[in-house]
């Protein structure tokens, strides 16, 4: 049976970490985590490329945190030094976790129940 997390060790791990996104030569984005060696992504636009930043870290999150680890300390965004190799249009911004996903799936999340016509309690 799977130990329940640690909330305060959840709550530390729902802070923004920073993530390079990198030109590539199709016109999208391949970005990285500099905190999460191999964890790499692409995305044909910088929209989606946010959007999938955002997924692929709360996924590494959840992960690290059900192997029942702690998830590394983000890094600051001004320590990180730029790769000579680098194309221009490097960037690097910092992504937020979905911290309701990742409370929801850890079971830290309350539940909310609904009331049907009928007055009978259901999870919605």
């Amino acid at each position: 049976m799977r130990k329940k997390a640690d909330p305060q060790t959840v709550l530390r791990a729902l802070v923004p970490y920073p993530a390079v996104f990198v030109p590539n030569a199709f016109g999208g984005r391949d970005v990285f985590f500099p905190n999460w060696p191999g964890a790499e992504i692409t995305a044909p636009n910088m929209e989606l490329a946010r959007n999938a930043a955002r997924e692929s870290l709360t996924d590494l999150i959840l992960e690290t945190l059900k192997a029942g680890a702690r998830p590394p300390a983000p890094s600051d965004p001004r320590n990180l030094t730029a790769d000579e190799d680098e194309p221009a249009g490097t960037r690097v911004f910092m992504i937020e976790p979905d911290q309701a996903r990742v409370t929801r799936t850890l079971g830290l999340a309350k539940a909310r129940l609904r009331t049907a016509p009928t007055g009978q309690k259901y999870k919605p």
